[in-house]
Parts: C-alpha cells; structure tokens; sequence
C-alpha cells in the first residue's frame, strides 16, 4: 500500500501550500518553522511572528521561554488580518489521492478529514487497510472477524460459524448444563445440610421453649397487664352531652344523644366531663349525618365560650368532616398528618383525649384509620371539654358506652 495515502489526522493537518485552491498570501499565513499552511495559529507577543501551535509548543519543550527568532517567547493570538485569509481559503482534502475530490473551508477542514470516507482504516478481523467507505460492508463479510453466539455466549471467528453450530456450541452447551448441575448439586447439599442443622437445633430448643412458655406465660400476663395499666391507665369516661349553645340541638335520652331539630346551621354541644389528667376515650354513634356533609368532633379549653362555629375557637382542636379540615387552635390545617375526612354516617369514632402527652387520637372503627393531633396547652388551658357541632336538620350523634 502507497505511505503517501495512507495519511494520519495529524498529518492531514501538516497544509501544505499546493493544497490550497486559488491565490492567496501564502507568506502571511506560513508558518516560520514547519514552513507549511498556518494550523491553530498562535504569534509571538515579542516580534509577533507567526507560528502553527503544534510546532511553537515542540520548539518550547527544547528550548523553553525562547522564540525560534531569538526573541523572548510570549504566547498571544494571532493578528486578526491573518486569521481572516486562513478563514478565506479553500483546501483540498488530504485523502485526495485516495479519490476525495473536497475542497473544504479551512475552519471545516479538521472535522471532514476526521470522518473523510477516502481515509483508511483497518478491518477488525482480517487487519487489512481499506477506504472507510468500504469498510463497513467488507467486514459485514471479512471471515475474521470475531461473533458471539447467542445461545452459548462463546466467540468464534465468522469462517468458523458452520462448525461452531453445528458441534462446538453443543458441546459448549452441554458443558455449561453440566456445570449448572453440578453448582445445583453443591447449592442443593448446603441447603440439606443447613436444614438439618437448623432442624435439629429447633427440636433441641424446642422443648426447653414450651417449658419455659408454660412456666412464664402466667407471670408474663400478669406483668404485662400491670405495665399497660400504669403506662396507659386509660378511662373509659361516662361521657355525657350536657350544655347546647342554641335550641336547635336538643339532648335526649339521658344525655347520651344529641340531635339537631330547628333549622340548617352550625351549633355546638359539649360534654359534661372536664379532662385534665390521664388518657380518656369516648365512643360516639354517627346515627344521622346528610349527605355525609359535615360534623365535628375535638377538644377545646373550658373557659372558652360556646359558639356556633366552635371549630375556629381559639382554643378547638380536632377534626371536621367536610373535605379534609383539621383544625389546631381554631385553625384550619387541611390534611394535616394525612387527615383524608373519611367519615361517614353509621361511623363508630373513637375519640381519646390523652391529658399527659397533651394529644388526641380520632380511630375510625369502619376504615381502621387513625389520626393524632399535638395540643399546644399555652393555646388550650386545662380543663378540657368535648366539643362535637352539627349543621343539618336531623344529624343524630349517640355517645356509646
């Protein structure tokens, strides 16, 4: 194969002056030590001489800080008149001799040299050099070139397919399934042998386990019903509703049911007790709720006046039915800690007023789901009191015992 063709990147760059198409200044645009095209010109700051940057950055590496023109060296950019005719020139590919036939821009020339197809390249396989526009197709069919089956996952040479089909992938096959049996076989026996010993140290265990169980199991009762009964010591309060803040509500059944009567609007009702220790529950019955609309039930300080919308008190926390409303301080914090305003008639809600930790909990006995909300007890003095509101004509709410 002809050297001369078979260029590299780097020399195509080396421009000499014959490739240049037209007339042009080729002394203001060569390059003072290569004596070729200027390539990425940079100029000395001194006595501003040109030079191609490959060539001055060579030059520095012998003689450092020192200009081929016995100048000290100072790198700046080239003057702007010799950029402009590098610009202007049109420059035959490098790859001419192997067929290009392009005249390239001198700005454009690096990229197309880069990815000329009249650039040789070697096949993969076979290592011959072939035009990069020929390459493609002469490896789709170079017999060298390497493949991997997709059954075993082996390379072989694509001459070798035939064989590889037809005797070496079976016996690359069956070598990897008898490989695969004799990995289940060991993974197989370590399970056996570690079930084994699993199950004999459980049969050994075992009886000691019940024994123990059965000696303890009455003592563990006994000490566990005393733990909950000091860490929890939870009131299951005779709650009843006791004063309405207008005649729209009326109590009935001995202050067990409240229902409203009159006319559509928001009222309140509280509950008898005052809560300032321990954990209280109290049930109450969703007996009747319109359309699911609205009723609310918290807690708030009892020195607070009654008032129709008792949710925005200042001292009101709990929760409403309408769309998601949790209220803390009388303020509405839609969703708060995931409140999805999942109540509806025929609900059994479980309210818990928790005087140590200053919380209560809503549990809905329909959904299972459970709500917290903290009391800031500077905003909700003790005591508390229970608060439930109503707004339609007929809601019925039954405290439970």
């Amino acid at each position: 194969m002809n050297n001369d063709s078979n260029k590299s990147v780097e020399q195509c760059n080396s421009i000499a002056a014959d490739r240049v198409q037209g007339s042009f200044d080729e002394d203001l645009v060569t390059c003072s030590i290569c004596h070729m095209i200027l390539w990425k010109p940079v100029a000395c700051k001194t006595c501003e001489n040109s030079f191609c940057s490959d060539c001055i950055n060579q030059w520095q590496q012998k003689q450092p800080n020192k200009c081929p023109f016995t100048c000290h060296y100072e790198e700046r950019k080239c003057i702007g008149a010799i950029l402009k005719v590098l610009s202007r020139l049109q420059i035959n590919c490098c790859y001419m001799q192997n067929g290009c036939s392009v005249a390239v821009p001198y700005e454009g020339l690096e990229k197309h040299e880069q990815q000329c197809d009249y650039q040789f390249k070697k096949c993969e396989g076979c290592q011959r050099e072939l035009l990069l526009k020929d390459l493609a197709q002469h490896q789709e069919l170079c017999d060298q070139i390497d493949l991997k089956c997709s059954t075993c996952e082996t390379l072989f040479k694509r001459k070798d397919m035939k064989n590889h089909k037809e005797v070496q992938c079976l016996k690359q096959q069956l070598q990897q399934q008898k490989n695969q049996v004799q990995e289940l076989k060991l993974e197989f026996k370590q399970e056996i042998q570690q079930l084994k010993e699993t199950m004999e140290q459980k049969l050994k265990n075992q009886q000691d386990t019940i024994d123990q169980l059965h000696v303890k199991n009455e003592e563990m009762q006994e000490e566990c019903l005393n733990v909950i009964k000091k860490q929890i010591q939870l009131h299951m309060m005779q709650e009843t509703f006791d004063s309405i803040y207008s005649n729209t509500l009326k109590i009935e059944e001995h202050g067990l049911v409240v229902v409203l009567i009159d006319k559509r609007e928001h009222s309140e009702v509280r509950g008898r007790n005052s809560y300032s220790s321990g954990i209280n529950c109290i049930k109450f019955q969703i007996e009747k709720m319109l359309n699911n609309e609205w009723i609310s039930f918290g807690v708030l300080s009892q020195s607070t006046p009654m008032a129709s919308t008792s949710f925005s008190s200042p001292s009101f926390y709990g929760w409403g039915q309408c769309t998601t409303q949790t209220f803390l301080n009388g303020s509405n914090q839609n969703g708060y800690a995931g409140y999805d305003g999942d109540i509806k008639e025929n609900d059994l809600i479980e309210l818990i007023i928790n005087c140590e930790t200053n919380n209560i909990k809503l549990i809905n006995h329909r959904s299972t789901k459970r709500y917290e909300i903290p009391i800031d007890a500077s905003k909700c003095p003790f005591p508390w009191k229970l608060s439930v509101n109503l707004v339609n004509i007929d809601d019925r709410v039954r405290i439970v015992r």
